[in-house]
């Protein structure tokens, strides 16, 4: 499978997983409470659901290149989308407003999109071996860690949350 595909088929099954019930609100306790990205967490489960490991060096140079991308594109334009949902200046419609936003909105999915695809390449070449659990949780415990981060208890919740829905089916 090329790498086009493997991006395209994480990007699809994170779309799948973060409409279902109680996702997004794990989801976005990762990302606010615990500055998680929410791409690199459902990194965690795709790859964890396909068998592959996550070795720490290579896991973190890639969770260097998607905080590059986050920085630089996601967090600015989520930003300006956000700030719009309160904008009242005089003179323009809300209608107009949100036409905007819902713009920019898209211009932030695709940049979440592009930062997905940066990450798979971490995983070209690399052996899928068995699904299981364990492995999906072992991924999330190594980006836990390399965030550097203290206990994690609450994340962990939030982390089960996640693994249920989008692995339901794997081995305990």
């Amino acid at each position: 499978m090329s790498r086009l595909e493997q991006a395209d088929k994480f990007w699809d099954f994170s779309l799948t997983v973060y409409s279902r019930s109680m996702v997004e609100s794990a989801c976005l306790c990762l990302q606010f409470d615990h500055s998680l990205d929410v791409n690199v967490v459902l990194f965690c489960a795709w790859t964890g659901g396909l068998g592959i490991s996550l070795d720490r060096s290579t896991f973190e140079c890639q969770i260097a290149a998607a905080t590059e991308w986050q920085e630089l594109a996601v967090q600015p334009i989520r930003g300006i989308r956000r700030r719009l949902k309160r904008l009242s200046v005089a003179g323009l419609s809300i209608a107009g407003r949100d036409a905007l936003r819902e713009t920019i909105k898209l211009a932030e999915l695709e940049a979440e999109r592009l930062e997905q695809s940066v990450l798979v390449q971490m995983i070209a070449g690399l052996p899928e071996g068995a699904a299981s659990a364990p492995l999906a949780d072992a991924n999330f415990d190594a980006y836990w860690r390399i965030t550097g981060q203290g206990d994690h208890l609450v994340a962990l919740e939030a982390w089960q949350v996640i693994r249920a829905s989008a692995i339901p089916s794997l081995p305990e």
